[in-house]
Order: structure tokens, then C-alpha cells, then sequence
């Protein structure tokens, strides 16, 4: 354990970047920026919730609160309801369950490499999926403003600008 432990904090934890005064003075320019119009800022809606639970993937492990994501879509309208009324009441106090910060951490093996060393497994997460559903919610709504403002030259991980396509 104290092994994994070494590792995963020499491979996670990394120094702070250098400060860099051009990036500084964009963004105390942009802190002064109006609100953009396009993006909601009203309670999530119960659309918006049911297209989140669809969008999650089937036979994907659970979080600590062993919610499974076949278990929201194989009872999508009594969940969404009350998913909803959950993600209203965080919406308007602003606390957030303890359990949707929580993660379960695993490793696995990546198939290549000494089964011995660290290095051969892949760290993941496992989180609460209501957590994961609020997480799609907030995303379809900021996605649009972050397509709009990214360079052309940013293409890693974005929908149509594979190498592949």
C-alpha cells in the first residue's frame, strides 16, 4: 500500500505552472466579461435531466453509493422526477451531496508490462452516478460556450475532429 501510495502521488500531484503575465492580464480582462445570453442559468429542467440519464453509459460500475446507471434508465421517469427535484434543491442552495464528491479509486492492469510495477495499471474513479447526471446536465449547457470559443487549433477530444474522421 505504501508502494501505491508513492506512486500515485509522484504520478498525480504535480509543481504549480509558471505564471505567465500575458495569461494574467487576459484573464483579469475577462473576470469584467458580461454574462453570455445563450447559457441558462435557471434550475435544471426535467428535459434536461431525462437526456442526461440517457446518456449514460450501461455496464459501468457504480460509485461508493452503489447507484448503478442501468438502474436510472431502466426506470427513467420516476428517476428523472426525482433526480430533478434533488438537482433543484442543489441548484438553489448551492450544497452539493457529500457523496457526489466522494470516489471509489481502482486500478487496473493495463495488459502490458511487469504485474509488479505500478506503472503497468491504468487509476480510475468510480463516483456516485446522480452525481455523474447532474455533472452531463451542466455540461450540455456549457458545451455550446466552450465550442464557440475554442482555437481551431484545439482538437484533442472533440467531437468531429478525430485524425480518424
Amino acid at each position: 500500500m505504501l508502494r501505491w501510495k508513492e506512486h500515485f502521488e509522484q504520478a498525480l500531484n504535480h509543481s504549480p505552472g509558471t505564471s505567465s503575465a500575458s495569461l494574467d492580464i487576459e484573464s483579469s480582462s475577462a473576470a469584467s466579461a458580461t454574462a453570455d445570453a445563450s447559457a441558462s442559468t435557471d434550475e435544471p429542467s426535467l428535459s434536461e435531466v431525462t437526456k442526461a440519464i440517457t446518456k449514460l453509459r450501461n455496464c459501468r460500475a457504480p460509485g461508493s453509493d452503489g447507484i448503478a446507471a442501468e438502474l436510472l434508465k431502466y426506470a427513467i421517469t420516476p428517476v428523472a422526477k426525482a433526480l430533478h427535484f434533488l438537482f433543484t434543491r442543489v441548484w438553489r442552495t448551492g450544497h452539493i451531496p457529500a457523496d457526489w464528491k466522494d470516489g471509489i479509486f481502482v486500478t487496473l492492469y493495463k495488459a502490458k508490462g511487469p504485474v509488479a510495477d505500478c506503472s503497468s495499471y491504468r487509476p480510475i474513479t468510480l463516483v456516485s452516478i446522480p452525481g455523474k447526471v447532474f455533472a452531463h446536465v451542466l455540461l450540455a449547457r456549457i458545451q455550446p460556450l466552450l465550442d464557440a470559443t475554442r482555437r481551431p487549433q484545439q482538437s484533442g477530444f472533440v467531437a468531429g475532429r478525430s485524425i480518424y474522421n
